[in-house]
């Protein structure tokens, strides 16, 4: 029983590295391989205080944490105008909406592995899923919890 959790454990862990997801429409079926390379442009920081700010975008954790730690995803617009990225451990709740003002206090960065919810986008020129415009866009990112 121990070897099986175990390797379930790694299983989970790599996929959280590379994701993909199948989208039908009405005439096809379309397969996105999604390896999130742009993730290695997100710079790091640590909150030394609770801040205040309006949601742009909130993508909640896909489920709760158990053996694999998930995240929730907030594009947050700061009171002195910074664009910042919020991963939230464990926040599954859809409580939160685009044009909420909140406040965030920090949290630090965990010694593990953390799955976060990603939304691909279609784009019309390339006729592909691909990252939000946040996602590739917004570097600065942080670890903290959301307060209404």
């Amino acid at each position: 029983m121990k070897r099986l959790l175990f390797i379930v454990s790694i299983l989970m862990i790599a996929k959280s590295s590379v994701g993909q997801v199948t989208v039908n429409d009405s005439d096809k079926s379309k397969t996105i391989i999604h390896d999130f390379s742009y993730k290695k442009k997100w710079e790091y920081f640590t909150l030394d205080d609770t801040i205040s700010g309006t949601i742009i975008e909130y993508n909640r954790a896909r489920m709760e944490c158990g053996v694999l730690a998930t995240a929730a995803m907030t594009i947050l617009k700061t009171e002195n105008q910074d664009t910042i990225r919020v991963i939230s451990l464990c926040y599954t709740t859809d409580k939160f909406k685009a044009g909420q003002n909140v406040r965030v206090k920090p949290f630090s960065e965990p010694s593990f592995g953390v799955t976060l919810p990603f939304t691909m986008v279609w784009n019309e020129k390339t006729e592909l899923y691909e990252p939000t415009f946040y996602d590739l866009n917004v570097f600065k990112t942080t670890y903290g919890g959301l307060i209404e």
